[in-house]
């Protein structure tokens, strides 16, 4: 409840002022769509398979074990998460601590990296909830250039979890040493971070902070969608609900098209969902179960 209420409460202040601006706009000139960027391409309609986290239903997530398995499947993008260790290095993980996935306990950025590779990144992993076929198999959390290197003609979400500048040039620098400024999309729901990341490495394509999208979609709603100004980046990262609001609907796609913002979906694990989302015409669907997605696409029935 104190979720929702703090998300009406950011919805009211951004309507007050939306109604403001639309009162001393007279007439708008509809802005120019962003150029075309080729992180967005795609060969077909079909809407791009994101890995989330490398797809935790084939192994232990965000893990080289798992992101192999998926990347052999044909998934089209690889999502991860960037913490920094104690000691500066970038290693991928989803949570700040790595209690959930490992044998260890304690917070990423309260550790050195030795202690991180020391851990079992595979030990918790169950199909079952019984038997724990990986543990003590030798599997770590990769650093960022470890996932660069493994997969160096992939394309990458990645979401940046480490709010400090230094993170930000760093993120940067191994992008660039990688070659890959138009195979990666930074994301994150710190304003902060991307703000850093922005100013760090303005040549590498950013998705939408929080703020952002929520100005984007109110306008939406109250058709005011040609006030929206053009922006530092090239498309959404949306979660299909905000609370008791559904977010993504065919005429805020429609929007999108027009003004070339790529709008990727995410965390989509439930067949119907998929289906829906294929059919608005989304450009990206990430998922946890990257099987059964390209399975849906591959099959052509979105019914």
């Amino acid at each position: 409840m104190l979720m929702v209420f703090r998300l009406l409460k950011r919805l009211l202040r951004l309507l007050l002022i939306l109604y403001a601006g639309a009162l001393i706009v007279a007439f708008v000139i509809e802005p120019a769509p962003l150029p075309e960027h080729p992180f967005f391409s795609r060969d077909t309609s079909a809407p791009l398979v994101i890995a989330h986290r490398g797809g935790p239903e084939l192994g232990p997530e965000s893990t080289l074990y798992t992101y192999r398995k998926v990347a052999d499947l044909g998934v089209d993008m690889l999502e991860m998460d960037v913490h920094a260790t104690r000691n500066g290095r970038l290693v991928v993980a989803h949570d700040r601590r790595v209690n959930r996935v490992t044998n260890g306990t304690g917070r990423i950025a309260e550790m050195t990296f030795d202690e991180l590779r020391s851990l079992d990144a595979g030990y918790n992993w169950t199909v079952d909830s019984l038997t724990y076929p990986l543990r003590g198999q030798g599997i770590q959390m990769p650093t960022v250039e470890e996932m660069f290197d493994t997969f160096p003609d992939w394309r990458f979400v990645i979401e940046l979890k480490a709010r400090t500048p230094a993170v930000a040039q760093d993120l940067c620098a191994a992008v660039e040493q990688h070659g890959l400024t138009e195979r990666v999309a930074i994301a994150s729901f710190s304003g902060d971070a991307l703000k850093s990341f922005r100013t760090a490495c303005p040549q590498v394509l950013t998705t939408a902070s929080f703020d952002e999208g929520l100005l984007f979609w109110v306008l939406h709603k109250l058709r005011l969608d040609d006030l929206y100004t053009p922006t530092p980046f090239g498309g959404f990262m949306v979660m299909p609900q905000l609370g008791p609001f559904t977010t993504i609907d065919e005429r805020l796609m429609q929007t999108a098209r027009r003004r070339n913002l790529a709008v990727q979906v995410w965390t989509i694990n439930e067949r119907a969902q998929m289906a829906k989302f294929i059919r608005l015409g989304v450009n990206g669907i990430m998922t946890d179960r990257p099987t059964q997605l390209l399975s849906l696409i591959e099959g052509g029935s979105t019914q």
